[in-house]
C-alpha cells in the first residue's frame, strides 16, 4: 500500500472508532435510545427502495408510488439479497471507498477530511438509500473529467443517471463546461461531438429508467408527474426559508443552501470573467470538475428552493441537506474552496454571504440550531485560513459534530424528518 491509501486507512478507523465510543456514550446516557435494526431501516425512501427490490415498480393512481425512484440501487440491493442492516453496512463500504477514490490526489489533510466525514447530512451513506451509490457514480464521472479520461466519465454519467434523476441538470452543466469552458484550440465541431456524447450518455441512463418502469407499469416518464403527490410543485421562493422538523435539522439545510448559493456566486464569477475577457470566450482557468461540481451544487439548490411547498408561510426545502451536501459534486467544492486563495473582497463577501444566511433560512429562529450552524461555518473558516485550533478546541468540534451525526440518526430511526 501507499502513503496515500495508509492515510486514508487510518482516517477512516479513527472515525469508525469515534463514532462507535460516542455511540455508546450517548446510549448509556440515554441521550440516544434507538439501535438500527431491520425494521427501523426501513423509514421514508428506504422503504420505497426496499418495495421496488422485492416487488418491482408498481403505479398507484392519484397517489404516492414508487415510480418516483430510479431503478439502479434498488436493482444492486435485489442481486446482493442483503438484509436492511446488511445494505446499509455495504453502502457504509461503498461511500468510504468512493471517499478514497474522489480525494486520494488531493493534498491529504487528515483533519479537514475528517470534519468533513462527520457532516451530520452523511448518516444518508449509512442507511438503505441511493447515496452511497449515488456518490460513487458520480466520484467516477469527477474523475473521469479531472484525468481527462472520456470513457471514465462516460460510465460515470451514465450510472448516476440511473440512480437519481440527475439528467435534467447534467445535461445542461454538461453544454456549459465543454461549450463554454472548453480549450479555445478545440475547434466547434469537435466540443460539439464532445458534448453530443457526454449528454447522450447521460440521457440513456435516464432511458434506462424510462424502461424499467414502462415495462413493469405500463406509465412512461411518470417520475416527472407522481412529484406532485409528494407536495413539489413550481413556486416563487418565500424568505426566511423553512424545513420540516425545524427544530432538528433546519442547520443542516440552512448550511446546504448557503454551499449552493456560494457554487451559484462562483459560477457567475466564472462567467463574467469569461465574457468581459479581451483575449476570447475561452478565459477562465479552472477545472472542469470543479465547475460541474459547482454547477450541480447551483441547480440542486434552485430546484429544491423552486420546486417544492409552502410550509408555514414560508418556503420548504426539505431536502436540501441530502440532495446536496451528501453528494460527491459538495465534496468536491468544499475540499477546492478550502485550498482557494480568496482575495480579501471576496472574504467578505463570503462572510457577509454565510452570516446573511442566518436570516434568509430562517435559523435564527432557533437558538441552539444557530449555534450549530455558527459552529460548522467558523471550523471551516479556521481550515481556510489555516488557523490551527488548539487540539481540545477541535476535539470538542468533531465530537460535537459526530453526536449531531448521530443525534440525527436517531431522529430517522424514530421515523422523524431528516432530509
Amino acid at each position: 500500500m501507499n502513503k496515500s491509501q495508509v492515510n486514508f486507512i487510518k482516517l477512516m478507523a479513527f472515525y469508525s472508532c469515534a463514532v462507535f465510543l460516542i455511540y455508546l456514550a450517548l446510549l448509556i446516557t440515554h441521550v440516544v435510545y434507538a439501535i438500527p435494526n431491520n425494521v427501523n431501516l426501513l423509514n421514508w425512501d428506504s422503504n420505497w427502495y426496499n418495495s421496488i427490490r422485492s416487488f418491482g415498480y408498481e403505479y398507484v393512481e392519484a397517489a404516492q408510488c414508487n415510480l418516483a425512484f430510479f431503478p439502479l440501487f434498488p436493482t444492486i440491493w435485489n442481486l446482493t439479497n442483503l438484509s436492511p442492516i446488511g445494505m446499509a453496512i455495504f453502502n457504509g463500504l461503498i461511500f468510504q471507498l468512493s471517499f478514497y477514490f474522489l480525494l486520494r490526489k488531493e493534498k491529504f489533510n487528515f483533519l479537514f477530511f475528517l470534519f468533513i466525514l462527520c457532516t451530520p447530512s452523511f448518516i444518508f451513506f449509512y442507511l438503505p438509500y441511493s447515496e452511497s451509490i449515488f456518490f460513487l457514480c458520480s466520484t467516477i464521472a469527477l474523475n473521469g473529467m479531472r484525468n481527462n479520461s472520456p470513457s471514465i466519465k462516460l460510465i460515470g454519467l451514465f450510472f448516476a443517471s440511473t440512480a437519481r434523476s440527475v439528467s435534467v441538470i447534467f445535461v445542461p452543466a454538461l453544454i456549459i463546461c465543454e461549450l463554454v469552458f472548453s480549450s479555445s484550440a478545440d475547434n466547434f465541431k469537435t466540443r460539439s461531438l464532445r458534448t453530443a456524447i457526454s449528454c447522450l450518455a447521460s440521457l440513456c441512463g435516464l432511458c434506462v429508467t424510462i424502461v424499467f418502469q414502462g415495462l413493469q407499469t405500463g406509465k412512461w416518464l411518470y417520475f416527472t408527474s407522481v412529484m406532485k403527490y409528494w407536495d413539489r410543485t413550481w413556486i416563487f421562493p418565500k424568505f426566511p426559508l423553512t424545513t420540516s422538523n425545524p427544530t432538528s435539522i433546519l442547520w443542516l439545510d440552512a448550511l446546504a443552501f448557503m454551499v449552493g448559493i456560494i457554487a451559484m456566486a462562483f459560477c457567475f464569477k466564472w462567467v463574467f470573467q469569461t465574457f468581459i475577457s479581451n483575449e476570447g470566450i475561452f478565459k477562465v482557468e479552472v477545472p472542469p470538475h470543479i465547475f460541474f461540481s459547482a454547477l450541480f451544487l447551483s441547480a440542486i439548490t434552485i430546484l429544491d428552493v423552486c420546486l417544492t411547498n409552502t410550509l408555514n408561510n414560508s418556503t420548504n426545502i426539505w431536502s436540501l441537506n441530502r440532495h446536496l451536501s451528501a453528494t460527491a459534486f459538495s465534496v468536491t467544492f468544499l475540499v477546492w474552496l478550502q485550498k482557494y486563495p480568496v482575495s480579501n473582497k471576496e472574504g467578505f463577501a463570503l462572510v457577509i454571504l454565510l452570516a446573511l444566511g442566518i436570516y434568509l433560512t430562517g435559523v435564527f429562529q432557533y437558538p441552539l440550531q444557530t449555534i450549530y450552524y455558527l459552529s460548522y461555518v467558523i471550523t471551516f473558516i479556521l481550515f481556510k485560513i489555516k488557523v490551527q485550533p488548539a487540539n481540545w478546541v477541535f476535539l470538542v468540534t468533531i465530537t460535537l459534530q459526530i453526536t449531531l451525526q448521530l443525534t440525527t440518526l436517531e431522529e430517522f430511526l424514530w421515523y422523524r424528518w431528516v432530509g
